[in-house]
């Protein structure tokens, strides 16, 4: 007659427990080093978050200007501005008429008397038309401008002009990389060490128990059933590690993400972290019992083929 399957899971599910329990040192120790790897991974996604919002915002602030000599005529503009926006990377073009461009003028600098009796001694509008270019990434500037200097209204111009650094955003992309990388470097090599810790852990465990077992594999305990409670146990591990570092990061966010949140402006990362809490903690969950499946699976695997039975 065979057993239910309830009643097997209960099984695995206590000895699993039993398991978790028994090293108790060693047990902290994985758990702590998987809550190091699991704090260094929710710090990567949430260093993306940020790191890609504040990209984001440069490259909307990314646009070219070119300005048209005063005796062009405003049809003879607005066909340039049609032929502009064909152009790849070009996300969309704006026509600045010189009455616009003075009216901006104005609101900019109404304040300095200086410069509006400047303005009022020229007696006329010195501005000139322009076309404000805005441009989808920092790599399609070579495009637009290639475009510009072999293009026939180029004598129609007087200047190009960029509106915004382009080499401030192509550092800032390099640095967040550079970032991204070593952030990534940590979490693989703190996992890595989780995976190992967690391996000896249960290696550990399955010494203790190894006569325990062998009498489950002489009575016809599949190896199923002898993995499980150890699969569970690297379970434990990671679900404990990775509640303790989802806790570790409610202080951490509203204390040191305020600080975040002030320097970066309109990107916040206390509020990201909190809309979005149940999905990081389910992340951070996910990946620490990963960690412990792997661990768990490798060890039991040796002690399955034979290398860890005597």
């Amino acid at each position: 007659m065979s057993t239910p399957i309830s009643t097997t899971l209960k099984r695995i599910f206590s000895k699993g427990k039993s398991i978790f329990k028994r090293n108790g040192w060693l047990t902290i120790a994985t758990i702590v080093t998987m809550f190091l790897s699991i704090l260094v991974f929710t710090g990567v996604l949430i260093m993306n978050y940020a790191s890609n919002r504040f990209i984001d915002s440069l490259k909307d602030k990314i646009d070219i200007s070119i300005y048209f000599k005063p005796t062009i005529e405003e049809s003879e503009i607005l066909l340039v501005q049609e032929q502009l926006g064909k152009i790849a990377g070009v996300v969309k073009t704006e026509y600045v008429s010189r009455d616009k461009a003075l009216e901006f003028f104005k609101e900019r600098y109404g304040h300095n008397d200086t410069v509006i009796k400047a303005l009022e001694e020229i007696g006329e509008n010195p501005l000139s038309a322009s076309v404000n270019i805005k441009i989808k990434d920092a790599k399609d500037y070579e495009n637009v401008l290639a475009y510009v200097e072999t293009s026939v209204f180029k004598d129609k111009l007087v200047n190009i002009n960029f509106t915004e650094n382009r080499d401030l955003l192509n550092k800032t992309t390099s640095l967040i990389n550079s970032l991204r990388i070593g952030s990534m470097v940590i979490t693989v090599v703190l996992t890595a060490v989780a995976v190992i810790v967690a391996f000896n852990t249960i290696r550990i465990a399955i010494y203790s128990m190894r006569e325990e077992i062998n009498i489950m594999k002489l009575v016809g305990a599949t190896n199923w059933f002898v993995r499980g409670p150890f699969v569970l146990a690297g379970c434990f591990y990671g679900i404990i590690a990775a509640l303790l570092s989802a806790i570790c990061y409610i202080p951490l966010i509203l204390t040191i993400g305020r600080k975040f949140d002030a320097f970066l402006g309109n990107i916040s990362i206390t509020s990201y972290f909190f809309s979005n809490i149940f999905v990081l903690v389910l992340a951070q969950i996910g990946f620490g019992m990963v960690i412990g499946i792997i661990a768990s699976v490798f060890a039991v695997s040796k002690y399955l083929d034979g290398k860890v039975n005597e």
